[in-house]
């Protein structure tokens, strides 16, 4: 029985992830823009870690946006324009 109530929960848990990434208008699209977190140690070259994307409005004047990670203490965040990666992917 116990096993039956899991099982039910993990259902309603994906039901729900789905419903509200379905109505999110700008998961839809790739992101124009990727978020980055730089970090510099010293003498040594940046360390740029990408933690996010952006989307533009439909009236331009600001951007959506949607962290995967969050930046580290003291980090620099920077946005820029999304190019495509190696293997053709963006």
């Amino acid at each position: 029985m116990r096993a039956n109530r899991i099982e039910a929960a993990k259902g309603v848990a994906s039901q729900t992830k789905a419903n509200t990434m379905s109505n999110d208008s700008n998961t839809k699209a790739r992101p124009t823009h990727r978020i980055y977190s730089v970090t510099k140690n010293g003498d040594s070259k940046a360390n740029w870690q990408e933690i996010g994307g952006a989307w533009p409005h439909k009236d331009g004047k600001g951007f959506s946006l949607k962290f995967t990670a969050r930046p580290l203490d003291g980090a620099e965040i920077v946005l820029r324009a999304a190019t495509a990666k190696k293997g053709g992917a963006q």
